[in-house]
C-alpha cells in the first residue's frame, strides 16, 4: 500500500511539474511566433537566394547610413543611389525587383525583405 501512494505521488509530481513546459493545446489561440528569432533588435531581415540572409538596421533619421549585420560581421554603408548603399568596397542594392549584396568574394542576389 504504501508502494501504490508513493507511486501516484510520484506521477502526480511529474505531470504537475510538467505543465509548466507544455505549450497551449488550444487550436484556436493565436501564437505570436517571431518568424526570425535571431533578427537584431530593429533591424530588417533580408532573405536571398541559396538561403543566405542578412539584417539592414537604419540609422538615425538624419543620416543616410545603414547599419549591415552579416553572419561573420558588420558594417556602416552609406546612400549612393535611390536603392543602393556602399563603403567603397561593399554595395547593397535593396530594390525589391533586383536587391544584391556584394564585395568582391561576397555575392548574394535574389534578396528581399523576408515575409513579403
Amino acid at each position: 500500500m504504501l508502494l501504490n501512494s508513493i507511486s501516484i505521488s510520484l506521477v502526480a509530481a511529474l505531470l504537475l511539474s510538467a505543465c509548466g513546459t507544455v505549450k497551449s493545446l488550444n487550436p484556436f489561440k493565436e501564437e505570436r511566433i517571431n518568424p526570425d528569432p535571431v533578427a537584431p533588435a530593429n533591424s530588417i531581415t533580408y532573405q536571398c537566394e541559396q538561403f543566405k540572409r542578412f539584417y539592414l538596421r537604419k540609422l538615425d533619421k538624419e543620416s543616410n547610413a545603414v547599419w549591415l549585420i552579416l553572419p561573420d560581421r558588420e558594417l556602416r554603408l552609406e546612400r549612393t543611389g535611390t536603392d543602393l548603399y556602399s563603403n567603397g568596397i561593399a554595395v547593397l542594392n535593396t530594390s525589391p525587383e533586383a536587391g544584391s549584396l556584394s564585395d568582391g568574394a561576397l555575392r548574394y542576389t535574389g534578396c528581399k525583405i523576408a515575409g513579403k
